[in-house]
């Protein structure tokens, strides 16, 4: 799923509003594609608001930051806008890296948002050596990983009717199992499904290049999961 443009890379970084109610930020994780060179620019500071300025996060987390948000009201929520595909899979893998046994991730978005784009960087930070490939003919494909019994196993619901043919397929099975780590593209079409305790992802598109991400944890080990992802990803 390729919305990434080479020319993102050249353009300074700048405020982004999804709404009257939310303000994001944007994030560059790790350095730029080979050959590339690293973003212009940071946005000016924010005068009159109490907003935080744009900064670097910690020395040596591999995190640059221009923050362009209103203060953390909680700690279930967290908001941003990735500029890449490339970015937004190397979120995935910060996340992915994270993610225990019974983990469920749930994303949620129209064609084109970059679900199995986080989805396949999910893949490669939580240890599987190929590219995911969307499951959406198959509605289930699932990884190995050397050293453990974990098993993950990525879900597409975009072709099924509602809850009732997930649960004939057997996919009430696994989910939120201890061996078993779940990502799900298209969970709303099988939300009766879902574990009490998940990780929700919403993807939408802010422009041709820029995706936000707004995510909302639920119960007490995937809150803790979305404030350590918080931590490694943007150093907040």
């Amino acid at each position: 799923m390729a919305y990434h443009r080479l020319s993102a890379y050249h353009q300074p970084m700048a405020y982004h509003r999804l709404s009257a109610y939310h303000r994001l930020f944007t994030a560059v994780i790790g350095p730029p594609a080979a050959g590339l060179p690293p973003p212009v620019g940071l946005p000016p500071p924010v005068h009159g608001g109490g907003r935080p300025t744009s900064r670097l996060s910690s020395p040596g987390n591999g995190c640059i930051i221009g923050l362009d948000m209103a203060p953390i009201l909680d700690e279930h929520t967290l908001e941003f806008v990735s500029r890449s595909a490339d970015q937004t899979q190397r979120l995935g893998a910060r996340l992915g890296a994270l993610l225990q046994g019974g983990d469920v991730i749930c994303l949620e978005g129209p064609l084109g948002a970059g679900k199995t784009t986080l989805a396949q960087g999910i893949g490669r930070g939580w240890g599987v050596e190929r590219t995911l490939i969307s499951p959406t003919f198959v509605l289930v494909r699932e990884y190995k990983r050397a050293g453990d019994g974990v098993r993950l196993y990525h879900v597409d619901f975009y072709r099924i009717a509602g809850a009732a043919e997930a649960t004939d397929l057997g996919v009430d099975e696994f989910l939120g199992d201890a061996h078993a780590t779940c990502v799900i593209e298209w969970a709303e079409r099988a939300q009766p499904l879902i574990p009490a305790e998940h990780l929700w992802v919403r993807l939408s598109m802010a422009n041709s290049t820029r995706r936000s991400l707004c995510f909302v944890a639920q119960g007490t080990r995937h809150t803790a999961l979305l404030r350590e992802f918080r931590r490694v990803a943007f150093g907040a």
